[in-house]
């Protein structure tokens, strides 16, 4: 079984932004939203496809993946989280953005989506790390969140 995931997560304050610019996002709790980077829109942002976990090489964050991450973060935080698995094996990523600045430089790490999570106040209980805690595990591939969009 495979998982991909290629998204940014923002508190409720991003959404406001995502509205007029017309993105669909999903509420995750009643304080997080997740704006799903599917195919149509990383055509229209001209963002490839996992750019993090699908190099060998260090990682390196696209020009246009930054700037909608600044965007998006102008009132606040975001996170660009990416993952891909399969048969248990894979990798994840993440890169903050914070008030419109890119805040450190990407992170590839086994728990680099659970690291962004705690930022935003995100913690682990009863045995669910904070991936399962936000639901990020409710769709195996990206493109099947535009079906719980707002």
């Amino acid at each position: 079984m495979s998982y991909t995931l290629q998204v940014i997560v923002g508190a409720s304050d991003m959404v406001e932004i995502c509205r007029s610019e017309g993105l669909a996002y999903v509420a995750l709790t009643d304080r997080l939203a997740l704006v799903p980077l599917n195919l149509a829109l990383r055509e229209r942002f001209d963002i490839p496809n996992l750019p993090l976990t699908d190099e060998d090489e260090e990682p390196v964050l696209p020009e246009s993946l930054g700037a909608l991450g600044r965007k998006l973060s102008k009132d606040g935080t975001v996170a660009y989280l990416e993952a891909q698995f399969f048969g248990g094996a894979g990798s994840q990523a993440h890169v903050l953005f914070r008030q419109g600045t890119m805040i450190g430089e990407p992170v590839v790490a086994g728990d680099a989506i659970n690291q962004a999570l705690r930022q935003f106040g995100v913690q682990s209980s009863s045995g669910a790390d904070e991936f399962d805690g936000v639901g990020l595990g409710r769709h195996r591939h990206t493109d099947r969140w535009l079906t719980d969009r707002k």
